[in-house]
């Protein structure tokens, strides 16, 4: 996996985020007469595209969930976990878990702490169950393998608003911060200045090596 293709589909990713952002912002106007106040969520969005952003980058024999429930047994009760993006390989084995933020503004203060507990009560698992959609109305659950090496990588889209708590998760191993400078849902962005702050993200070096980084836990993990 070459580090430039990575870098190159992040710079993708976050000029469609970007995109989606104005579009968001310019649907608050509803009519004349009803408006809404706060940017609707892109959250979901976020998600679906950093999982394609996966796709095109992971050899063809890894998959992605985004936001499935995994179920696991812990005695006599079943643990669940709601990972963002869960990698799957070769259709049997869970290989990966990828948990997304759009940034730490409204993230409680124990999410850290609750997600790595979940992660590691995961990695003791032998399997997990998920159910999957069949059809129109029901759905099927699947068995996978939990892998030895599980891994798990946390990634931020924006350092911006963290209200003082993304110094304490980039102390994490496998934490990574896609544009510490500039956040793609500012108000001061807007199709005539996107490709000013897109050079602006991409010329931080903070930023290129977090890109970095992300390429080679992605190189090193699902080969």
């Amino acid at each position: 996996m070459q580090s430039k293709k990575v870098e190159a589909e992040i710079r993708k990713l976050l000029r469609d985020v970007m995109k989606l952002c104005e579009v968001k912002r310019e649907s608050k106007k509803k009519s004349e007469r009803v408006r809404r106040g706060r940017m609707p969520s892109i959250a979901n969005e976020f998600e679906d595209r950093f999982a394609a952003l996966l796709e095109r980058v992971l050899p063809k024999r890894y998959s992605m969930l985004v936001d499935y429930r995994v179920s696991h047994r812990v005695g006599k009760q079943m643990k669940t976990y709601y990972p963002d993006v869960s990698i799957v390989r070769n259709g049997s084995v869970l290989a990966g878990i990828i948990e997304l933020k759009v940034d730490l503004g409204y993230t409680k203060g124990e999410w850290l702490a609750k997600s790595k507990e979940s992660f590691r009560s995961l990695r003791k698992a032998r399997t997990v169950q998920y159910r999957r959609e069949s059809g129109t109305t029901n759905k099927e659950t699947d068995t996978l393998e939990v892998a030895r090496d599980l891994c798990r990588a946390v990634v931020i889209l924006s350092g911006k608003n963290d209200h003082g708590k993304l110094p304490l998760l980039m102390k994490e191993k496998d934490s990574f911060v896609l544009s510490s400078n500039v956040h793609p849902k500012s108000y001061e962005i807007d199709s005539s200045n996107q490709q000013r702050f897109l050079r602006q993200i991409a010329g931080d070096r903070e930023n290129r090596k977090n890109w970095r980084a992300f390429a080679a836990f992605l190189r090193d993990s699902f080969r």
